[in-house]
């Protein structure tokens, strides 16, 4: 089970580094924490699976602490994939012949899963966290931020949700990614995301703050959706640029992947991922992606206040 430590004098607390919480072996973190540390800035890495892995993550009304680090006292927190407390359980990576400990560790990932938000969430009350864990929900349900955009006034491609699939169709999971849900392939029982078939490329850009990072490039729209393809890196048109940095300012993210294609009457959005695939990205980009979200970083750390869901 998650264990929740209670024995302060094991904090470590260290106000004056910025805070990586990153996949195991993640390429990313080692960019950006190269990057900082050629800025002078001071970097902790932790460890995104913590919590399932048994590492001390403590949660009570002085703070958070995650494996020694004190969260709260961090100048800012980088968090590499939204966390999202899903009450249903991956299957084990190992047989478990019995019925009760089946169910033990269903529970033990349901409390892990809780843990490590309860952990953020209460971070993200003192420091400024790139990607706000609130935003988890619309990783999770990329409807969500459809919805929001469409209403603050963006052009949304048309798109259906659960409904049987239109001839041309862009089918996504309706499920986004978050660490535990990869959203990578489209089982046949996932619920579905139709959007109206699309007359031309498709582009996706990575917003990270105020900058466009990359700028990603298929040539229709079923190579867009095919989990396999590999896009062309080229630069953003001027009109999805602003695109992209209207949909980041009005879901007030940090980090996020923008999808758009061209209408009739102009560019239109086919997605806003509040868990963008940065592994993906710093690949295609050359590992040019930890520069720039070191950046960003540091310009949160210096500031008072950072950007928050």
């Amino acid at each position: 089970m998650p264990t929740f430590h209670l024995l302060w004098s094991r904090i470590v607390v260290m106000v004056s580094s910025i805070v990586l919480i990153s996949l195991p072996d993640s390429s990313v973190a080692a960019g950006v924490s190269r990057r900082l540390n050629e800025q002078g800035l001071s970097v902790t890495n932790l460890d995104l699976d913590a919590t399932l892995e048994g590492e001390p993550v403590t949660v009570n009304e002085a703070g958070a602490i995650w494996q020694g680090c004190a969260l709260h006292e961090a100048p800012a927190i980088w968090l590499e994939m939204p966390v999202f407390p899903w009450p249903q359980a991956l299957p084990p990576p190992f047989p478990i012949p019995d019925t009760e400990n089946f169910r033990r560790w269903h529970t033990y990932q349901r409390e892990s899963r809780a843990l490590a938000s309860s952990a953020l969430a209460l971070a993200a009350d003192h420091v400024p966290i790139m990607n706000h864990p609130a935003s988890s929900h619309l990783a999770v349900a990329p409807t969500v931020a459809l919805d929001l955009l469409g209403s603050a006034g963006l052009p949304i491609q048309p798109w259906s949700l659960g409904s049987p699939p239109e001839t041309g169709e862009l089918i996504l999971d309706a499920t986004g990614r978050d660490r535990w849900h990869p959203a990578e392939a489209l089982p046949d029982t996932a619920p579905r995301l139709g959007f109206a078939a699309v007359d031309g490329p498709v582009y996706e850009m990575l917003v990270i703050g105020d900058k466009i990072a990359g700028t990603f490039l298929w040539n229709d729209g079923p190579a867009w959706v095919a989990p396999q393809s590999t896009p062309t890196v080229i630069n953003a048109p001027a009109d999805l640029e602003l695109l992209g940095k209207r949909a980041a300012e009005i879901l007030n993210l940090e980090m996020i992947q923008v999808a758009c294609a061209y209408g009739e009457g102009g560019p239109l959005l086919l997605g806003a991922d509040a868990a963008p695939r940065l592994g993906v990205w710093n690949e295609l980009l050359a590992g040019g992606l930890g520069a720039v979200l070191a950046q960003r970083l540091a310009i949160l750390a210096s500031t008072s206040e950072g950007k928050t869901v």
